[in-house]
This record gives structure tokens, sequence and C-alpha cells, in this order.
């Protein structure tokens, strides 16, 4: 089998400093071209668009310091392809870390993907070192197939399209010497890796995120969001307009609230119960409505003389001593509301409404 290797594509944000020079006149890198991603008045949406670059019917993407040492592996690679009819074939590399196969969980409407680790050949998400052959078209079917970090951005969306990658083990390729040797440089490409990786969740819309051990880590919910909510216009934010219920960082922020609610009426001896939606909630699941943005409150206005926050909020917004917000609502149907204070606490914008009876 020949296989023709049109066009080979490194595609970076900005061009690399020192510059890495290229023999143009080598027959080796005639086809070697760098793509830089980076908007400028110098380069056109096609010079830094990588697919469009591409001339060929398949693609490989191959690691940093990669090398090929036999016509068996990329031969074995699409031999999968075809016989098995997969979208996807990653292969492994000779002394590196084993990669892990990773079962993807992703549910946009409520902003969340959860990792699983799977003992199995075919993956949703690939972590470790390896390399990527597929379909060149299978890259015009994604959002933004180049979003970096590659390759973990295109496994994402890759995922949400269902399609699925084999894991092959045979005929392993092999590693030349790696980019960073010193420990700044690493240091430095881990925090690059990091900021990327902050980018493309936000980017995709992935505000929550259960890794395969069971760590969670949460994006677009900063310390200072003073709310998780803007406007709201006829009932209905923003985002069920986009198909999506409330974020859950969102949520936890209204569970929170609520309980430092129900505690102060509690311990002040004011009589409280759940109305509207949370009420519906409440009996439904025991929980918040997942496109709920507050939590109604009703309360006795002949109660509200025994809460020291209540009265104090009469005159101005004040913060209690665990950081939460009381204040007069401007809407005489709606006179209370206790928020979260940003400067304490993970999350903003959990709002309690406190409805006078």
């Amino acid at each position: 089998m020949e296989i023709l290797i049109t066009i080979l594509t490194q595609a970076i944000e900005t061009p690399p400093y020192p510059p890495l020079l290229l023999n143009a006149t080598s027959a080796l890198f005639q086809n070697v071209k760098h793509v830089y991603l980076q908007s400028s008045l110098n380069n056109s949406f096609e010079s830094r668009t990588p697919f469009l670059q591409l001339k060929s019917s398949h693609v490989l993407f191959m690691p940093d310091s990669a090398r090929i040492h036999t016509k068996k592996t990329i031969e074995k690679m699409f031999k999968i392809l075809r016989s098995e009819k997969r979208n996807l074939v990653a292969a492994t590399f000779k002394a590196s870390k084993p990669v892990s196969c990773l079962k993807t969980h992703i549910n946009l409407k409520e902003w969340m993907i959860q990792f699983e680790d799977i003992r199995d050949s075919v993956c949703g998400f690939i972590k470790g070192k390896h390399a990527t052959l597929m379909k060149t078209e299978i890259l015009s079917k994604l959002t933004d197939p180049f979003m970096l970090p590659f390759p973990d951005s295109f496994y994402l969306q890759a995922a949400a399209q269902g399609l699925k990658t084999r894991v092959m083990y045979e005929f392993p390729f092999g590693s030349g010497k790696e980019l960073y040797s010193t420990p700044h440089n690493q240091w430095k490409a881990q925090q690059l890796e990091k900021d990327h990786n902050q980018n493309m969740f936000r980017s995709l819309g992935l505000k929550k995120v259960i890794r395969e051990t069971g760590a969670v880590e949460w994006f677009g919910c900063r310390k200072d969001t003073t709310r998780c909510f803007g406007t709201v216009i006829d009932d209905t934010p923003q985002y069920l307009w986009e198909g999506k219920w409330t974020p859950p960082c969102c949520l936890a922020g209204l569970r929170r609230t609520a309980r430092h609610v129900f505690q102060q009426l509690e311990g002040s001896q004011i009589r409280y119960w759940l109305e509207g939606g949370s009420l519906l909630g409440a009996i439904r699941t025991g929980d918040i409505l997942p496109w709920d943005y507050d939590v109604d409150v009703g309360i006795y206005r002949e109660d509200i003389q025994r809460s020291v926050w209540l009265l104090k909020a009469k005159k101005k917004p004040i913060a209690d001593e665990q950081g939460f917000i009381w204040e007069k609502a401007s809407e005489e149907s709606d006179p209370g509301s206790v928020s979260y204070s940003r400067t304490h606490e993970q999350f903003g914008g959990g709002v309690v409404c406190l409805l006078y009876h």
C-alpha cells in the first residue's frame, strides 16, 4: 500500500521564538507548513485555518517528538479504519506512559461533562501520548476542531457527535527527544495547557467537569461573579432560550443560600414556607427545579421584626457574618432577597426571594 503525505501542518498560536527555520530547498521539508492560529492583519482566514490546508482524504495527527519507525504502524491503522469501519484510530508510543481510555458523558443542557475510566480499547476520550488517524471530512463536522488544547478539545467535540476511537497497541510509534527538557519550560507548558483547558470548557459551554477520579472542577463560576443571571425578561433567563438549564454552579449557590436563609429564619423563630416553582420542585424531586433561577420563600409580615437582618435590610443592603447580602427589593410584591457576597463565597448569584404576606 502506498501512503502519500500531502501536507504536514503544525498549528500554533503564534510563530515560535527563537524562530524555527526550515530548509525550503530540501525535499524533506517541501511539504511542511506552519499554521499560526492567532488573528492578525498579516494573515488571512484561509492561512490560519488548518482544515483548509488539508488536501488529502485522511489526516494523521502526531504529537511532538514522534518517530515513525515502520510503515506497518500506519498500514495497521488504515486496516482498522476499513475493516471495523471506525471513524478514528489512535496508536500508542514506546517509552511513554500507557494511555488512558475514557468514556465521556456530556450533558449540554446541564452544562456538564463526566469522564469515566474504562478497561476497553474503544474510547470517547484518550489521555496520554498517542497519534490519531481519521478521515479529513470529520473535521468539517465539528465546531472548532483545532481549538486548543489539541487533541483534548477535538475528542470532546467528537464525543458530542457520537464518534469513538479505537486504540491500537500493535506496532507502536517511537519517541524522540522530549520538547521541554528543563523544569522551567515544563512548568510554562503546564501553565499554558491549564489556561487552554479553562478557555476550552468555557467556549464549549461546560461549567461542571467531573474527572475520572471523582474530582469536580468548575468553569465559568468565579469568585468575582456577582450574579449567575443577568437581566431576566418575562421570567425567562437567556440560557433557557438556548435550550439549557440553570448552570450547575448557580444551582449550588441557590442551595447554599437557601439553607442559610432557612437557618436564619428558624433561629429567629420566623414562620416560612416555599412558594411557586420552589414548592413544585420540592414536591417533585426534593430539590430546586433544574431551570429555576431563584428560591421563593413566603413569610408573615408581622414576623419581620424578629430578624435583625430583615430589619436592617429595610434601610440598605447589609452583609451578615457569613457574607450573605440581605436587601430590600424594589417591588412591593417582592420586598426582600438574600444573595451571596462575591467576596466570601466561591460561587455568586444564589438569590432567595422573601415574599411577605
